[in-house]
């Protein structure tokens, strides 16, 4: 006859394993700290303030020599979810919106700042300087920078006074990979020839207007028929687009009634990427942004009228807009074999 410490000491033994399979991917992924693993303190909600406590402690060796690492876990735990309590992001928001900074914007500093307390921080200078010590071994110095604005950016909501220092991350000269005429060809085409006349129509605008997705929803039939549209573009800035006569002559004819377009940018991004797949075209240029980057490489290639196209890009400076001009890598890397051939 078993001995009924011995069943539930098994049973026991195989629900940890099961809870560390599931969740050791989940810890991995949100970079948590073993002694702050959602793992240790699952256990210690369940055993460790529980009536068979004793029982786990005496009858497992896995855990055993590890108590009082849970224990300090769960209190971990707790402290961070009073710190989490304190959060208030709510009111960020409507501080960030009234500062009118895009929605794109406010969705990263929101992000940032929750996965700021997530990993157990608070706003105080040591914790805040060993946070971005941390995310600088983790993370890419870019995103890292954007963290960083959003971090200082409640600080200052909350009227905290110190400050991370911000990264300077200057920005390349070139890009990896751009948008062709040939890829972009490929695609309107094979969109019509399935008979996606939705997204036919969606392309052509975005590359013949550069307008964001936030702008072109905002863009409907009855505005191509009339050849110009007044829009509203980023921080409440506005602007007038046109639709170039063939632009009008490929489009109308397949548009439907009403609004342009209904979803989001990250919806957009999606079909994008599924339809790289199925035309076999890079991934890397399949995203709405490069699109109005495309518009600004075909536009000047055609006329060097720069400030025409600041105005038509909806940019304040020219800076920006000299941005989207950019060669790819692999152009500047023949010029630079070109010119530098002293050691050959």
């Amino acid at each position: 006859m078993l001995d009924i410490l011995q069943v539930e000491k098994y049973c026991i033994h195989f629900h940890i394993l099961v809870v560390h399979a599931m969740l050791k991917a989940l810890c991995t992924l949100l970079s948590l700290d073993a002694s702050l693993s959602c793992l240790h303190r699952y256990l210690i909600r369940l055993f460790c303030n529980g009536d068979c406590s004793c029982l786990f402690f005496a009858h497992t060796r896995i855990l055993p020599q590890q108590k009082h690492n849970l224990e300090h876990a769960w209190s971990t735990k707790r402290t961070t979810e009073k710190r989490r309590d304190h959060m208030d992001l709510e009111g960020f928001e409507r501080h960030l919106k009234r500062e009118n900074l895009s929605k794109a914007t406010i969705d990263s500093y929101i992000k940032s700042v929750r996965l700021f307390y997530m990993q157990g921080y608070e706003m105080k200078a040591e914790s805040m300087c060993k946070w971005k010590e941390g995310e600088l071994k983790r993370t890419k110095v870019s995103t890292v920078a954007t963290r960083i604005y959003a971090i200082n950016k409640y600080s200052e909501y909350s009227k905290i006074k110190y400050r991370l220092k911000c990264l300077h991350v200057p920005l390349p000269n070139y890009v990896d990979e751009i948008m062709t005429i040939h890829q972009f060809q490929t695609l309107c085409s094979a969109l019509y020839e399935d008979k996606k006349y939705d997204w036919h129509c969606i392309i052509k605008v975005l590359a013949g207007t550069g307008v964001r997705i936030s702008e072109a929803m905002q863009i409907s039939r009855k505005d191509l028929e009339i050849g110009y549209k007044d829009i509203i573009g980023k921080g409440t800035k506005a602007r007038r687009i046109f639709f170039a006569s063939g632009l009008r002559k490929a489009v109308l004819p397949v548009m439907k009634d009403g609004l342009m377009i209904r979803c989001s940018d990250r919806q957009v991004r999606t079909y994008m990427h599924r339809f790289a797949k199925d035309y076999g075209i890079s991934k890397k240029v399949m995203h709405p942004h490069e699109l109005r980057a495309f518009f600004a490489r075909q536009f000047y290639e055609r006329n060097k009228y720069l400030r025409l196209l600041q105005s038509l890009m909806g940019h304040s400076s020219i800076k920006t807009t000299m941005r989207y001009l950019r060669k790819p890598q692999t152009g500047v890397r023949r010029r630079i074999s070109r010119i530098v051939n002293w050691c050959d």
